[in-house]
């Protein structure tokens, strides 16, 4: 039985909102700042939005964490002078500032995600037509319900169209989640990235788990801290099972070879467990620190984000 007058563990500053003179008012009393806010929803408007740990200052650029994709609902709590917002993600709770012009107000539910690396946007329904935009894998678009379709394009709310193959419904998620992971062999490494475009160890485990249905934390110490149930980091290992070092972690895609994006090769790849095993540890970050084996998924990501609303 839980000690009632036990202390509750220390707040994660990556999934908590809180700062000096600012705090979520949901945390009053559990941390001390000089105000409390309730903060107001928004939503991403563009292809995707880099998070930064803190604004830059004096024309520095400041360091990303985390990449936010279209339809994403966050909740902000203060934007400054410059244009930046101090908000968290609905998805995965995590906390950060981003540019202000990426958001805009709520609209209707989203109804699908984007089922590709890559999903086009376009002008009006057509193979030919102009691309206005576009979408990443997991970003969230909201089909009109009016149900217009032509030529298999169908139509979003917003005026535009994508096709209907490159969507997913919310309650279709992808069957296998290690697939959705391949895709992305080849994209290039990206401290802080989710997309194609660029995407490092732990978004690469959060954009594959997300596209089949399944919440999942953003940083790799998280996920091998909450994702599924520990098993022996030397074997014998199967497809899906993950594995991390100390600020790394990867996707076994068989017994023996391993997915991951990494800086060593400034890409997502394939490499031998074996050989990234031996590198990694000769690099000085040490041997493998734990696997895990996905039996037991967090809750859905539709229901994770209906609740945050």
């Amino acid at each position: 039985m839980s000690d009632p007058e036990a202390p509750s563990p220390p707040l994660d500053p990556r999934r908590a909102a809180f700062r000096a003179d600012l705090a979520d008012a949901r945390l009053r009393g559990r941390v001390a700042s000089e105000r409390f806010a309730e903060g107001h929803l928004a939503v991403i408007a563009t292809p995707c939005a880099p998070v930064l740990k803190a604004p830059p200052l004096l024309g520095a650029p400041g360091a990303r964490t985390a990449t936010l994709l279209r339809g994403e609902v966050v909740r902000v709590f203060d934007q400054d002078a410059e244009g930046w917002a101090w908000a968290q993600a609905g998805r995965d709770g995590y906390v950060g500032y981003l540019k202000a012009d990426c958001l805009a107000a709520l609209g209707a539910p989203a109804t699908h995600a984007a089922a590709f690396p890559w999903t086009p946007l376009y002008a009006e329904p057509g193979f030919r037509a102009a691309t206005q935009t576009g979408a990443p894998m997991g970003a969230l678009l909201t089909v009109d319900p009016s149900g217009a379709m032509e030529g298999g394009f169908m139509s979003l709310i917003g005026g535009l169209w994508a096709y209907q193959s490159h969507l997913r419904a919310l309650d279709n998620p992808a069957m296998d989640w290690v697939s959705a992971a391949e895709r992305f062999e080849g994209a290039p490494y990206l401290w802080g990235g989710e997309t194609l475009q660029g995407i490092d160890c732990s978004g690469l485990i959060q954009t594959a788990l997300e596209a089949g249905g399944r919440a999942c934390p953003r940083d790799s110490d998280m996920q091998m801290a909450e994702l599924g149930e520990p098993i022996d980091v030397d074997g014998p290992l199967r497809r899906g099972d993950i594995i991390g070092w100390r600020g790394h972690i990867g996707v076994m895609l068989d017994e023996t070879v391993l997915l991951h994006a990494t800086g060593a090769f400034m890409a997502c790849v394939r490499e031998s467990l074996e050989a990234a095993r031996r590198r990694i540890e000769a690099q000085g970050d040490g041997p493998a620190t734990g696997a895990r084996r996905l039996g037991v998924f967090p809750p859905n990501l539709v229901a994770e984000t209906a609740a945050f609303c």
